[in-house]
């Protein structure tokens, strides 16, 4: 039985090659794979500035900070911007408005003086843009922080109230 396994596969083999007739087969042909790589930043996380709670009579400036976390692909800087927020603002000073009234409370975000660590450079981010470090090419592809340095300035006579607020933007261009 095994003979004859063996016979008809023998048999097989000689078959194909009578069956190209001494033909070649195709030459083998290559292609090519390609793609380019777009530079992009993305916001990855932000943190809230949580004040804590501001007296009108104090007189020193109330502050609070967080992070802004931005990750980016290789060698590019990003320019980071905050808006004034959903209450508005100009020049130097951002608006949270009261939840049971009309009062705005001003405060303002600092610029870093580069990634995290780093320190208040004193100048205001709001209206103006920051240019982050260039992204390293290192994988994973780091997320590199930066600190918003808020400030609510001292001596405002505002309300009363449990509940200022704003809502700020950050956008991330090349």
């Amino acid at each position: 039985m095994k003979l004859t396994k063996m016979f008809l596969v023998l048999a097989s083999l000689g078959a194909l090659f009578v069956a190209t007739d001494g033909a070649t087969l195709a030459a083998p042909v290559t292609f090519t794979v390609s793609t380019s790589v777009i530079g992009n930043c993305l916001v990855s996380s932000a943190g809230d500035i949580t004040f804590p709670a501001y007296d009108p009579l104090s007189t020193s400036a109330t502050t609070a900070n967080a992070d802004v976390t931005i990750k980016c692909t290789v060698n590019q800087v990003p320019k980071i911007s905050l808006d004034y927020g959903v209450h508005g603002g100009a020049g130097l000073y951002n608006y949270m408005k009261a939840s049971g009234s009309t009062d705005t409370l001003q405060y303002q975000i600092f610029q870093p003086t580069g990634p995290k660590p780093a320190s208040n450079s004193g100048t205001q981010w709001n209206g103006k843009q920051f240019t982050g470090a260039a992204a390293p090419a290192t994988t994973p592809i780091p997320a590199i922080a930066y600190t918003m340095y808020g400030q609510i300035p001292a001596g405002q006579n505002v309300s009363v109230d449990s509940s200022y607020s704003d809502t700020v933007t950050v956008t991330v261009d090349l």
